[in-house]
């Protein structure tokens, strides 16, 4: 290859990463990357989210699996940054043919996500009560995928808390750098907070 068409290369990949910025959003991503979108690896990304936070984090997952590896960034940022406000959102469900009472459900829950929480300081833990109703029509997922980080920077995503969802499925997000929309999404959960259509998870 020669100068001018390395000089060239580098021009365009420049124009590129100038456009990503300008835009304000960016393409996140687990799998099998391509030649035709530039995109950002999921965990890398979390990671990165999780160590810049200053002052506070939203997340929202359905599920969490290998806690202690998903959220040790997370842990570690907390344990830097000892005024960090942290709210964590999750499903707590029971399937059809379960019929205890909710309280044993969340303790269960509760005791097993606190086993593998990856540091001594924890989040504020919040689930949907609805998902824990007897009656299967009277029940709700809680399913939204988010990180937002000091009202400034949202990563909405396909991809949950697990291993396999940031490092081998096919998951697509958006990494939206806007203090307005950041902004908006975290007052969405505060929202559920205030209005207590969300509970504090007892015992974690």
């Amino acid at each position: 290859m020669q100068p001018i068409h390395l000089a060239l290369l580098v021009d365009a990949m420049a124009r590129t990463v100038e456009a990503r910025l300008a835009s304000g959003a960016e393409l996140v991503w687990t799998g099998p990357e391509t030649s035709v979108a530039h995109s950002r690896d999921t965990a890398v990304v979390m990671a990165e989210l999780f160590h810049s936070a200053r002052s506070s984090v939203v997340v929202s997952t359905f599920v969490v699996q290998q806690a202690d590896i998903v959220f040790k960034p997370l842990a570690q940022r907390m344990a830097e940054v000892p005024g960090l406000h942290v709210q964590l959102f999750v499903h707590v469900g029971r399937d059809g043919r379960d019929t205890r009472h909710e309280s044993e459900i969340l303790r269960e829950f509760a005791t097993d996500l606190g086993r593998k929480w990856p540091g001594p300081t924890r989040p504020l833990l919040y689930y949907d009560p609805r998902s824990l109703a007897l009656n299967a029509q009277d029940r709700a997922t809680w399913h939204a995928k988010v990180v937002v980080i000091d009202d400034e920077t949202a990563l909405v995503t396909s991809a949950n808390f697990t291993e396999w969802a940031q490092q081998r499925n096919i998951e697509a997000g958006v990494l939206v750098r806007n203090a307005e929309f950041a902004r908006q999404l975290r007052q969405q959960f505060e929202g559920l907070v205030q209005s207590k259509h969300v509970r504090r998870l007892p015992g974690f």
